[in-house]
């Protein structure tokens, strides 16, 4: 399977780093995009991980200049997207929702937050991406039903005695 990973934070590597390894053990192929934030893109370097680098668009400020910030990235990605030809993406990264929308390639989401904290975020993009990867305590809203709910917190992905 073509897998294309979008991390956004240095936590999501540290989440997701594990996985990509289980993945192309298994014969997946996976495809890194990098939003370059604190150290993300040193931790790719240090971990010899091959990566696309999408950087925000700088300019105006305010709900204009989110908006614009968000079509470019939903470009930049879709120009990747069309190179690589993945079959599913994953990530917290919002520009996912609708880049797998406009490609008509399923797309998991990931947050571990309730909707009551991230209530813009989630009436954004919640309807757009196909699942929801939640911890099973977390509330999704109206949409708990693409909710893949699991035992656990996403810091464990990294911190389980298996792993640290």
């Amino acid at each position: 399977m073509r897998i294309l990973l979008m991390i956004s934070h240095p936590a999501q590597f540290h989440m997701f780093k594990n996985a990509i390894g289980l993945w192309q053990q298994h014969g997946h192929y996976v495809t890194t995009i990098i939003r370059p934030k604190d150290m993300l893109e040193q931790l790719c370097i240090n971990a010899q991980m091959p990566y696309y680098k999408v950087r925000e668009r700088k300019g105006k400020s305010g709900k204009i200049g989110m908006l614009l910030a968000l079509i470019d990235k939903v470009f930049k990605v879709s120009r990747i997207v069309r190179r690589e030809k993945p079959e599913i993406l994953v990530g917290s990264d919002g520009t996912l929702a609708y880049v797998g929308r406009l490609h008509r390639i399923p797309s998991i989401g990931f947050t571990e937050d309730d909707y009551g904290i991230i209530q813009l975020y989630a009436k954004m993009f919640f309807p757009f991406f196909t699942k929801l990867m939640i911890p099973r305590v977390c509330d999704a809203g109206k949409w708990e039903y693409k909710k893949i709910g699991y035992a656990g917190y996403q810091k464990l992905t990294y911190l389980h005695p298996d792993y640290f």
